[in-house]
């Protein structure tokens, strides 16, 4: 996903192919998966699990994939009951499969099924935990006969630490010239959260001069005046709109930047606070100081901080850092 959409094919000759089952949430988790699915199984007969979205349809378009037609979420304890039985149900029929994960609510439910099926099963935490384990990754850290891995040097006991999806994404990404539009455009994307962002849409509001042309991808958040508003887009639509756009302002999620890194374009990110109740943690300001002088990524450390001419510098190669 991060490098495009083609499906990991070649076999790998060091390991022998075989059956996988890649459960996680879309959005920011699939992108991560499917960037992993490429890097250590390629070649494996891969099935997906994953909610029923735009994004994750158009992604996946020609692949196996169970839809969750009820999108678990994080907290919903219902939800992840009921997962954890299509999961069990699943394993129970599918007998000689791996089941991998990167997180999510869809990971401990899979997990968990897959030491009651006894069904080897691997988790891979989130490349944008670079302090700690998330939630999902202490609960599944309690149950027996896991295969864990990080991809940040945690050090934490009885876990591999994997190569980073976001390190192989920020190693092979490429810069696009600055083009100098008369008429900028700008592309506003914050993920499928479950929690609103709507401090980033009202200060892009702000900042974005009426004549500029704003596209907003916007999600859980209120629609932005006078912009073209879209709730969700499929896969290929916002890397469409990325490579239209002169510059993408976003939240600071691994999978937005592995797919604005993969085709160019200038990216201004702004992280949730969890003080405002727009994500559970406070994992994206941790991602700050990795991407500092990052080429064509500028990170804004406050919404209060994103201005034109945080955008303009973006636009022309010289954003790095604001806030």
């Amino acid at each position: 996903m991060g490098s495009g959409r083609g499906a990991p094919g070649r076999g790998d000759p060091r390991r022998p192919a075989g059956r996988i089952i890649v459960a996680c949430d879309s959005g920011g988790h699939l992108t991560e998966a499917w960037a992993l699915v490429a890097q250590r199984y390629d070649g494996h007969d891969v099935q997906w699990r994953t909610s029923d979205t735009e994004m994750a349809r158009t992604m996946l378009a020609g692949h196996r994939v169970w839809y969750s037609h009820h999108r678990v979420r994080s907290r919903d304890g219902i939800g992840m009951i009921l997962e954890f039985g299509v999961a069990v149900g699943k394993l129970v029929h599918h007998r000689g499969v791996t089941v991998v994960s990167t997180g999510s609510a869809y990971a401990l439910p899979w997990m968990l099924a897959a030491v009651i099926t006894r069904t080897d099963a691997v988790f891979v935490e989130s490349a944008a935990r670079l302090s700690g384990l998330s939630a999902s990754g202490r609960a599944i850290a309690k149950l027996p006969g896991i295969t864990r891995a990080t991809q940040a040097p945690l050090e934490v006991d009885g876990w591999e630490q994997w190569e980073s999806v976001l390190d192989v994404a920020l190693a092979t990404s490429s810069s696009r010239p600055p083009r100098g539009e008369a008429v900028p455009r700008v592309f506003v994307t914050v993920g499928t959260f479950a929690y609103p962002f709507d401090r980033l849409l009202r200060r892009v509001r702000e900042v974005v001069p009426s004549e500029w042309t704003l596209v907003v991808q916007h999600g859980a958040s209120d629609p932005v005046p006078g912009a073209d508003n879209h709730a969700t887009l499929g896969y290929d639509a916002i890397r469409r709109e990325l490579g239209r756009a002169s510059v993408v302002v976003a939240h600071l999620g691994v999978g937005t930047l592995m797919t604005a890194l993969a085709v160019g374009t200038p990216i201004v990110a702004v992280p949730r606070r969890r003080a405002h109740g727009e994500v559970v943690d406070d994992h994206q300001v941790e991602l700050l100081e990795r991407l500092r002088s990052t080429r064509g990524v500028t990170v804004v450390a406050e919404v209060d901080d994103l201005d034109r001419c945080v955008l303009e510098a973006a636009m022309s190669g010289m954003g790095e850092r604001a806030g």
